[in-house]
Parts: C-alpha cells; structure tokens; sequence
C-alpha cells in the first residue's frame, strides 16, 4: 500500500478529490513508548482523534462552532480498528492524514493515515462516529442527531444513507 501524498508545506489541512484532508504532524516522544520503545498502540488511537478535529478544523468547523450552530455535543465512536505496518520510535516524526470515507444520516466514516516523514506508511485506521447532540428530553445524555447538510457540504461530500 502507497502511502498518501504529502499535505501542504505548513502542516495545515487542504483539499483533495474526494473531499478534504485534515493533517496533524506529531514528534513520538518518550511517553508515547511502552518499555521497548516503541510507540503503545492505544497513542495511535489518540493521534487519530487528533486528526479528526484538524480535518473539522479544516472545514471551519471549531469545537465550538459545532456546539453553538449545531447543537453538537460529540461524536463518540462505535467502531473502530486499526492496522499496523512500522513502529515509531521517540524522535520519529509521523503524519497523520485523516479523511471521511462515508456521511450517513447519523453518523460518518473516517480513514486514518499515519507515515513517517519518509513516506513509509505506519499505519492505517477507520473509525465510524456518531453525530451525537443533547437528549431534549434529558440535557445530560446524548443521542444521536442526524448530520446537517450543511456540514456534509463543508467537507465535500454527499450523504450515503444505510
């Protein structure tokens, strides 16, 4: 598998055919390891949580933003995988690419791209998310809310229903 093609020169999101792109660049610190090392796979997880506010970020869409237009309250995940193909070591430089693959009428599909600054391809992900807003019936709870149109255009996409 190719890696992707590198994001722009200063490190912020651009849009590709498809839809747009949000890119995090990452230094793996000491803290990131386990005792051999190398990168504990759950960082990666957290990397790609990265990725998802820049790519919203990209769209215009701060965590704020998201509260106050749409009544977002998260997008908590309800699947999620990865796979692994490199380690990453303290000192290494990675990228991670995050894009949405699917919108759906409540939730959205996410592709997770980790390389090193290389080009070699750390690993991959996926995520599926919900559009989560306040429960009307009950402020401390969340449900899923359908995703806006207009949020879906933001990014480029179109709605695939299920």
């Amino acid at each position: 598998m190719q890696p992707p093609p590198p994001g722009d020169e200063d490190g912020r999101s651009k849009s590709r055919p498809g839809g747009l792109v949000g890119r995090a660049e990452i230094e793996v610190d000491f803290g990131d390891c386990d005792p051999a090392q190398i990168v504990f796979y759950p960082n990666y997880f957290r990397w790609f949580d990265r990725g998802t506010w820049r790519l919203f970020a990209a769209a215009g869409l701060s965590r704020d933003t998201l509260r106050e237009r749409y009544g977002l309250t998260g997008h908590p995940i309800v699947k999620a995988g990865a796979e692994f193909f490199v380690s990453s070591r303290p000192g290494d430089r990675i990228v991670v690419e995050t894009s949405v693959t699917r919108w759906g009428g409540k939730s959205f599909d996410l592709r997770h791209v980790i390389s090193k600054s290389d080009g070699r391809l750390v690993a991959e992900g996926f995520e599926t998310r919900v559009w989560a807003v306040a429960d009307p019936d009950d402020p401390t709870r969340m449900r899923g809310g359908r995703v806006p149109d207009e949020v879906i255009a933001l990014f480029g996409g179109t709605r695939e229903e299920r």
